[in-house]
């Protein structure tokens, strides 16, 4: 899957795994509006709270909660993704070809990234693009899904999610290198990928005794750390 972003240094942070605000600590603009969300519940295959799977449009999320930092992604799919916190809740709108035709090719326009509403206004195919998948993460999101499972508690609980699947995985928001396991419905259950971060790995330095004995211990307990929800393809 690759990935355009805006500048240089918003790419630095995201192969660091981590967005600027994740690092600094800084309080997206458009936090007070994705707030009310945060308690909300998850609903494979439909959404979280009015932020509905396949009927929330682009530009209606943009006008009700902000565009947060704005991230193209190319895969199987052409997405535009909307990250806020630091990736802590990543929402992912799929390219389609009236939007395509419209606009052309999406990463030439510069306005994307620093006025999205703008460029909707522009060109109102894009803004007709239907919420595909949204993926949440700590400390954001403090809810649980309609089967009771809630981030950072043991791996285990997912079973309360039903019976896992084992097929590819799909297109959706908050792609990062933990691990997953799906469910029915249209939902990954995330948990971490034990061992050397990529960081780590980059440094090739030796590892202290603390950080080989907290990977040993992730190993032993995982934990949730995300959960994504989509429209499953079946």
């Amino acid at each position: 899957m690759f990935r355009t972003v805006p500048n240089l240094s918003v790419a630095i942070s995201l192969f660091l795994g981590t967005g600027l605000t994740g690092c600094f600590g800084f309080f997206d603009a458009n936090s007070k509006a994705l707030a009310p969300y945060a308690t909300k519940t998850l609903i494979p295959g439909q959404g979280l709270g009015n932020l509905e799977l396949g009927k929330t449009t682009l530009a209606g999320f943009v006008n009700q909660i902000g565009a947060g930092q704005v991230t193209l992604i190319y895969g199987d799919e052409q997405g535009i993704e909307l990250n806020f916190q630091g990736s802590q809740a990543a929402f992912l709108f799929i390219v389609t070809r009236a939007c395509q035709d419209q606009a052309g090719v999406l990463r030439t326009h510069s306005e994307i990234y620093q006025n999205l509403k703008a460029f909707l206004a522009k060109y109102p195919a894009c803004g007709e693009l239907k919420l595909s998948s949204l993926s949440v993460a700590e400390p954001f999101f403090r809810g649980q899904t309609n089967r009771g499972v809630k981030l950072g508690d043991p791996l285990a609980t997912a079973n309360g999610q039903g019976e896992p699947l084992n097929r590819p995985g799909q297109f959706v928001a908050g792609a990062d290198d933990s691990n997953f396991r799906e469910f029915r419905g249209g939902i990954y259950i995330h948990y971490p990928n034990t061992g050397p971060t990529p960081e780590e790995l980059f440094r090739g330095q030796p590892l202290s005794a603390q950080r080989l004995e907290e990977i040993q211990n992730q190993a032993q307990d995982p934990k949730i750390s995300r959960i994504t929800i989509f429209i499953p393809n079946d």
